[in-house]
């Protein structure tokens, strides 16, 4: 049976986005650090300091417009 969900879970696998908000001479932007295959392996990429995002879905100054960072 584990064989069964594994073999599931690395069909449907997304990658995972690790993205920073930082300061920038144009302003302030989300940037993509790294896209990984793992939310383990996103998590031993957040270091130093900054608002940190890991999730499935990329964002983008377009998708958090008017969010409050």
């Amino acid at each position: 049976m584990f064989e069964v969900y594994a073999q599931v879970q690395a069909e449907c696998a997304r990658p995972v986005y690790v993205v920073r908000h930082r300061e920038h001479r144009k302003g302030a932007r989300w940037r993509t650090v790294a896209t990984v295959p793992t939310r383990r392996e996103a998590l031993a990429l957040v270091n130093g300091p900054g608002d940190w995002h890991i999730g499935e879905t990329e964002l983008t100054d377009s998708t958090t417009e008017g969010a409050e960072c």
